[in-house]
């Protein structure tokens, strides 16, 4: 194994190790402000939702007692893993500075990966089924999902490109919507999350003091909307450059949820009688992870498009 001794070894993964987690605190995160992170310790979790968000009533009679179990969905981890390969001549030669920029750009994906299962399970939420048997965005969430004569709701929206007007229109839906004892459940719409495209929109929409009423302008009518939410910019959206989200994330639960059985770590494959060395005279450095990304309630989040 020619001069790398037990010690250089050990220095290597030191400082690949602080590399990595140096640059793992330093990434940024887009997600966190409308995902609720929740802790693992099984394959799955199982995650139960009231039909209504609970409310004080006046105690007449015998106490009432809100059934769970009839809203459940679960979420299953999974393995996630990345990693980089260190040729042995590099160590010998000390030219490990060359992989420094590839231990950092590991340390973001690492620290980026619940961003990304967030998102992927955000932008198929048209497409999957939650707990009250509807999509998550779905058009026709019943109110009561065991009375075949109750109404429905939405919570995706269409033909409707971020302006002003639509804004407007999604929030009051949001506002509106009510639990299965038919009461509202005061859900007040307090993020707009949009991809790159929409940014100078939703920075009109929330922080003009004077709009257009289409929304695209610097002059116009009062803008009573300024202020009503925060702008989260989510560069992984950007692959859906018409679409946007409206949140209520003051409550204590969330839309998504991120689920952690095994956090991020940082690994090494690189003792003298492995076979990734004795055969390939390569050094494997790694991260991997288990956990996984859901759904919250559907009530808190709205999606729509043009």
């Amino acid at each position: 194994m020619g001069q790398i001794s037990p010690a250089l070894l050990q220095s290597t993964f030191y400082g690949f190790n602080t590399v990595f987690k140096d640059a793992y605190t330093a990434s940024p995160t887009y997600c966190d402000a409308f995902t609720q992170t929740r802790p693992s310790k099984g394959k799955q979790e199982f995650y139960a939702f009231l039909a209504k968000l609970p409310k004080f009533r006046k105690w007449v009679g015998e106490r009432v007692w809100h059934n769970l179990t009839a809203y459940v969905q679960s979420v299953e981890n999974v393995d996630w893993e990345d990693g980089v390969e260190v040729d042995r001549n590099d160590i010998e030669d000390d030219q490990l500075g060359i992989y420094s920029d590839s231990i950092r750009l590991l340390a973001e994906q690492a620290k980026q990966l619940w961003d990304d299962r967030v998102v992927a399970k955000l932008q198929a939420g048209t497409t999957t089924v939650v707990f009250d048997g509807q999509y998550f965005f779905d058009v026709d969430h019943p109110v009561n999902k065991y009375d075949p004569a109750t109404t429905t709701q939405s919570n995706y929206f269409t033909s409707r490109a971020l302006t002003l007007a639509n804004y407007e229109y999604v929030r009051q839906a949001m506002m509106s919507l009510v639990g299965e004892d038919g009461h509202p459940l005061g859900i007040v719409p307090s993020l707009l999350v949009v991809p790159p495209q929409l940014e100078g929109t939703g920075k009109r929409i929330l922080e003009a003091g004077i709009i257009l009423q289409d929304g695209t302008g610097s002059a116009g009518v009062t803008n009573v909307q300024a202020g009503s939410a925060k702008l989260l910019v989510n560069p992984k959206l950007a692959n859906a450059p018409t679409e946007w989200y409206l949140m209520d994330v003051s409550k204590p639960v969330k839309p998504m949820v991120k689920q952690i059985r095994r956090a991020p770590n940082f690994v090494a494959l690189d003792q003298p009688t492995m076979d990734n060395v004795v055969n390939l005279k390569k050094y494997r450095y790694g991260s991997d992870a288990r956990g996984e990304a859901g759904y919250g309630l559907w009530q808190l989040a709205a999606k729509a498009a043009a």
